[in-house]
């Protein structure tokens, strides 16, 4: 249910969206963004929400033809990978209109977090600006000499 209050959204709310690549309200070009404060802190599982503009009409992995998606996904800190849990797609770019179809993924119906054909490819920086910096651990017998 959250992710439809995020897919809702009009597209002009952009202020709290951070562009990751692309030109924000660029229609024509492959964008991705990120919700600002999406994401929640100290723990090894992240979840964000996402969105994606492509350049051109495209088809899913589930077959839904689409030109943008609203997604929530969760990026696992540990095994430095993500996977999307929901996703909402529009017919339309940037967002446009009411999404034609929407999907949530169980734990065990995995889709990767991945942004197929754009350039830069996201994916890794997304997954290091959603996880918590590794804190140094320091040896307590090492300390002492």
């Amino acid at each position: 249910m959250a992710l439809w209050v995020v897919a809702v959204l009009p597209a002009k709310a952009q202020s709290d969206w951070l562009t990751v690549v692309g030109l924000q309200d660029e229609a024509a070009i492959d964008i991705v963004e990120v919700q600002l404060g999406s994401r929640a802190s100290g723990s090894d599982l992240q979840n964000i929400n996402l969105r994606v503009n492509r350049a051109a009409t495209r088809t899913s992995t589930d077959g839904v033809v689409f030109r943008s998606f609203i997604a929530t996904a969760v990026i696992d800190c540990v095994a430095k990978n993500g996977r999307f849990t929901s996703s909402a797609f529009y017919a339309e770019p940037l967002w446009q209109g009411q999404p034609h179809k929407a999907l949530t993924f169980s734990a065990t119906e995995v889709r990767p977090m991945l942004f197929r054909s754009i350039e830069p490819n996201p994916t890794e920086r997304i997954i290091m600006a959603a996880c918590p910096a590794a804190s140094p651990r320091v040896n307590p017998a090492s300390a002492r000499q």
